[in-house]
């Protein structure tokens, strides 16, 4: 007799949940906290000069451990610097992105349900974001 096991998941393990961001096209500005050097108008995120300063977002429904599915888009960069990376929870989990084009990355989410934009390394970037996304996956 053979016995199988399953790995329980909330859903049916093959997709994504649904959308934790809010305002990640950013219609409003609303729903973010912005740095020295960040701004949010005509629908992007906007970093000047932001050095060590971030764009964040509580997002409550973050659990350590789980895997999400992070997207964004660069739609304008004037400085390259070490690129923009995000963190999701309390460590730093992307790489870091340099050049306009939609970037996705799957990650586990640190400590914390603070999700965050930072120029790599603290370093120089300026440029506009926006689709912000993140999904659970294996939802």
């Amino acid at each position: 007799m053979q016995t199988s096991r399953r790995r329980r998941t909330r859903g049916n393990g093959a997709g994504v949940g649904p959308e934790l961001v809010t305002n990640g096209s950013f219609s409003t500005d609303t729903g973010w906290t912005k740095g020295a050097g960040w701004t949010i108008a005509a629908g992007v995120a906007t970093a000047v000069a932001t050095g060590a300063s971030a764009l964040s977002q509580v997002i409550a429904a973050l659990v350590p451990g789980e895997t999400y599915r992070v997207t964004f888009s660069i739609t304008v960069q004037n400085v390259a610097g070490d690129g923009i990376a995000f963190f999701l929870g309390a460590l730093p989990q992307s790489t870091p992105r340099i050049g306009v084009g939609t970037y996705t990355q799957d990650v586990v989410c640190g400590a914390g349900t603070t999700f965050q934009f930072n120029a790599a390394a603290g370093g120089a970037w300026e440029g506009s974001i926006d689709n912000v996304s993140i999904r659970q996956v294996g939802f």
